[in-house]
């Protein structure tokens, strides 16, 4: 899974600590956008496709960078926030194997449930917390910017649940579980009678119907319409 780093040097950017902009001091934002193919990009930037992102390396630098070995989404975001491999912080995939009872369970955190609870019925209450342990090792790199009194935000960050300990602004991003417990599922929306009533790990099928090359469809997880080209 390759990544795109974009790094700019911006001057007072509005949405900064206050501290910063009012000390005329200069900031680095650095962006960056999972999956993406940084040739693809060449290519597309080169044939006036994405002025968007040609505007973007101009007002700061554009640099392709090597991925991790895994190649997959976790590891290089844990290779990028400590800079190091897996054989430090330790994640080397999605998931990782229960040693006791070899069932997959997250790589990136564990979650445990409530040690009290009260049953009244198909009730099951809490009576206590839970608890959620960051298990990427190492130390991230805006970890040692706030020991240097640098002030950041981390804004959805990947592979950063729960967000490492801060003094600052953080908030997890992808990797941080939904209210089952899990990475969450995907929705595959096909006209393709291949897939009805396909049974999918991890995903559910829903069937559409295509009508001049429009599909129209009820995007389940957010109750709205939506209607788009069918690729």
């Amino acid at each position: 899974m390759r990544k795109l780093i974009v790094s700019i040097l911006l001057a007072c950017a509005p949405w900064f600590p206050a501290a910063a902009a009012a000390n005329d001091v200069p900031t680095v934002v650095i962006l960056g956008i999972d999956g993406m193919d940084p040739i693809l990009l060449q290519t597309y930037m080169d044939r006036g496709l994405m002025p968007n992102f040609e505007k973007l390396i101009k007002a700061g630098s554009f640099s392709p960078l090597g991925t991790s070995i895994p190649p997959q989404s976790p590891v290089a975001w844990s290779n990028f926030i400590t800079g190091m491999d897996p054989g430090g912080h330790g994640i080397f995939d999605f998931i990782h194997r229960d040693p006791d009872t070899y069932l997959p369970i997250f790589s990136a955190a564990e979650i445990t449930e409530p040690e009290k609870t009260l049953t009244i019925g198909d009730w099951v209450l809490p009576m206590s917390k839970g608890q959620t342990l960051l298990l990427r090792k190492g130390v991230a790199f805006w970890q040692i910017l706030g020991e240097h009194d640098v002030p950041y935000i981390i804004f959805r960050v990947p592979a950063n649940f729960p967000p490492a300990e801060s003094d600052q602004k953080t908030l997890s991003g992808m990797g941080t579980p939904d209210v089952l417990g899990t990475y969450g599922i995907f929705s595959r929306y096909t006209d393709d009678p291949v897939w009805e009533g396909r049974d999918l790990s991890g995903g559910e099928v829903y069937m559409v119907s295509s009508h001049d090359g429009v599909v129209n469809a009820r995007l389940v997880a957010d109750e709205i319409r939506a209607t788009r080209p069918l690729s």
